[in-house]
């Protein structure tokens, strides 16, 4: 087998993926969240598998303050709530503050 080239030689440009999987079961309590209002440090796609979650998020319209857990209802951030079932996307832009909350299946 022939190893290709590195397309980009430069360390500096790395390509870096992540996967995360949060899962909430059925016997959870409704209307819980396992995260308070938060930002995370690099994009994400955010799949729904199965299920319902609810998801509020927010306009990023300040500096990314120093924490990325904090209490940010002191900003007063224009925020909507989106629900999203099975087959969902949802971009999630670096500094996006953003909380979900489980839902039972309707």
């Amino acid at each position: 087998m022939q190893r290709r080239p590195n397309p980009n030689p430069n360390p500096k440009h790395r390509i870096i993926a992540k996967a995360n999987s949060y899962n909430s079961p059925a016997s959870s309590t409704q209307g819980r969240s396992a995260f308070n209002y938060h930002w995370d440090d690099h994009d994400a796609f955010v799949l729904q598998t199965e299920g319902v979650k609810t998801w509020t998020v927010c306009e990023k319209n300040f500096p990314l303050p120093p924490s990325v857990m904090m209490d940010y209802q002191e900003f007063n951030l224009d925020c909507q709530n989106l629900t999203m079932t099975a087959g969902d996307v949802l971009y999630l832009p670096l500094g996006t503050v953003h909380k979900a909350f489980h839902k039972r299946k309707p």
